[in-house]
């Protein structure tokens, strides 16, 4: 398989996979409306031409030429006559899936990697911190720094992650030899975020498996610390925040990776992007869901419409703030390094 055909088939997965989770996103809209009898004519994922189209008394479902994203068409005059709560749970109802898409993904690869790790290593990876260490298949970690491991490994895993760049100390069980092992954790990049990488991997215990409530305990955690990273961009005390964004080649390179590696692999990543699309949308921008309900929110405070010039420079506002924010951000960043 060569190159060219490679990047083709990641930016068509990428393709497909976006389409899916904007698909999921317009749902949202789509049913909140019909619940509150807003009249949607048209549900489009992509832009411009129609490709493929069915029509219903009340909706043309199509698929559009440009598959950059999506929308729900929306009869705004009768919209507008809704009560303000019902205006809410139509506008955030999108994001509100992607959240629920997140989960469901989430909690799939949780369920199917059931089975809790040991600290046995299964396998070291060529030309990787962990080989460069001196670290070995069948070697048992029973110590880092100084942190003993039990029974649960998952606190060493969470720590391998957050320590990039760092060395740390194993205490290692080789046969019936105790070492000590320095190791220097490597710098990664992965959605947008620095995490550690090691290089090993970890036997799996074959004798017990995580619950189903364990699995969902383990996925909605997760998601918290998503939330709580993506809040962390805009928090210029944050000292611990990483975060980069990535672009549209960053995305496809990641994609293409993440199916190379695997259906749970890949599944974890759309779950993730499918989060991070739903908590771009709650930013109060124009064009975007939390820019509407901004909107919204103002219309009722003042107990009217706003004008075509209020809402203006509303937008105007918004945009300059969300401006600020990150190059106060960025400007906190250089002078912390």
């Amino acid at each position: 398989m060569n190159a060219s055909f490679n990047k083709a088939t990641a930016i068509l997965i990428t393709l497909l996979a976006l389409s899916f989770i904007i698909f999921f996103h317009e749902l949202g809209h789509f049913l909140t409306c019909q619940i509150f009898k807003v009249p949607t004519p048209t549900f489009s994922i992509g832009f411009g031409p129609a490709l493929v189209k069915y029509k219903t008394n009340a909706t043309t479902f199509q698929l559009a030429l440009l598959p950059l994203g999506g929308y729900v068409s929306i009869a705004v005059d009768i919209l507008n006559q809704k009560p303000y709560w019902q205006k809410m749970i139509i506008t955030l109802a999108g994001i509100f899936n992607n959240v629920v898409l997140s989960f469901i993904l989430f909690f799939i690869v949780f369920i199917c990697n059931r089975r809790p790790l040991t600290s046995r290593i299964a396998a070291v990876a060529p030309n990787s911190p962990a080989e460069h260490a001196g670290l070995k298949k069948d070697d048992k970690i029973v110590m880092y720094n100084d942190h003993s491991i039990e029974q649960d490994i998952e606190p060493f895993t969470q720590f391998l992650q957050t320590a990039a760049g760092k060395e740390i100390i194993l205490t290692v069980q080789r046969d019936n030899e105790v070492i000590h092992k320095t190791i220097k954790i490597e710098v990664q990049h992965f959605a947008g975020n620095q995490i550690g990488y090691a290089g090993f991997l970890f036997e799996t215990n074959q004798k017990k498996q995580f619950s189903i409530a364990q699995s969902a305990k383990k996925t909605l955690l997760f998601m918290k610390t998503l939330i709580l990273d993506f809040g962390g961009l805009f928090s210029p005390a944050s000292k611990k925040n990483k975060a980069k964004i990535i672009g549209p080649v960053g995305i496809i390179s990641i994609t293409g990776k993440t199916f190379a590696q695997g259906w749970t692999t890949f599944l974890f990543w759309v779950a993730l992007l499918s989060m991070q699309i739903g908590l771009f949308n709650l930013l109060p921008l124009p064009l975007l869901d939390g820019g509407q309900a901004t909107q919204f929110t103002a219309q009722a405070l003042i107990g009217r419409p706003l004008s075509a010039q209020e809402t203006a420079i509303m937008n105007y506002a918004l945009i300059m703030l969300c401006i600020i924010l990150i190059l106060a951000t960025s400007k906190k960043k250089r002078a912390a390094h």
